[in-house]
């Protein structure tokens, strides 16, 4: 799966920390506010899971 988001590096570790998941990072947008393009592989039942905690963060839960 790869996603673009402005969420550094940094915290989608944190974010996926405890799961079984591989993380790179492919690309750094150069705009206002930076975007991130990062690759996440894994479970799909990982996946949904970093999903959830990374919408929850962003929310602010």
């Amino acid at each position: 799966m790869i996603i673009e988001t402005a969420v550094p590096p940094e915290e989608i570790e944190r974010i996926a920390n405890g799961l079984n998941l591989e993380i790179k990072v492919l690309e750094k947008s150069k705009r206002r506010i930076p975007l991130w393009k990062i690759e996440i592989k894994g479970s799909k039942e990982d996946l949904e899971v970093f999903l959830e905690r990374l919408k929850r963060a962003r929310a602010g839960a």
